[in-house]
This record gives structure tokens, C-alpha cells and sequence, in this order.
């Protein structure tokens, strides 16, 4: 049951409903229009990360004006913090 209550309810997606579904929407996206979508979360080459962030952020503008940072760098940042 969709929480929209209008006759157009039905037409509304709910979004992909897993990590399979999303990966097949950019899947598609490539092959039929040339968007590439990728997590730069899921990059672990940082030189690759780097280079995809920076061209998202000259193209789209910064992520909510906060530095983002890989998860893995964040554990390691904190390790350091906790060693000192």
C-alpha cells in the first residue's frame, strides 16, 4: 500500500529496494545515456576517490558543505587520536 493517497499514487516509485537494484539502474544508466553513478564510499584507491570527488564538486557544487571522509580514513584518523 502506498502512503500517498491520490489517484497518481500508483505512478510513484518507492526507490530501489537493494544494492542489486541500484547497481542495475547504473548499470543502465551507463549503456543507454553515459550518467555514470558511482559511491566514491566503495572506492578504495584513495588517488581514485580523490579524483571523482573532485570532479563531482567542480561540476555539482561541495556534498551538504561538509568534508567528506572515507570511512576507512575516519577509522584511521581516530586510531591515531586514541593512540596519542
Amino acid at each position: 500500500m502506498s502512503p500517498y493517497r491520490s489517484p497518481l499514487a500508483a505512478a510513484i516509485s518507492s526507490g530501489p529496494s537493494s544494492p542489486d537494484h541500484i547497481r542495475a539502474m547504473a548499470i543502465a544508466a551507463w549503456r543507454s545515456r553515459g550518467v555514470v553513478l558511482v559511491n566514491v564510499d566503495q572506492l578504495t584507491d584513495d588517488w581514485e576517490r580523490q579524483m571523482l570527488t573532485n570532479l563531482a564538486n567542480r561540476i555539482y557544487g561541495q556534498r551538504g558543505g561538509e568534508k567528506i571522509q572515507h570511512p576507512a580514513r575516519l577509522q584511521e584518523a581516530q586510531t591515531r587520536r586514541g593512540a596519542k
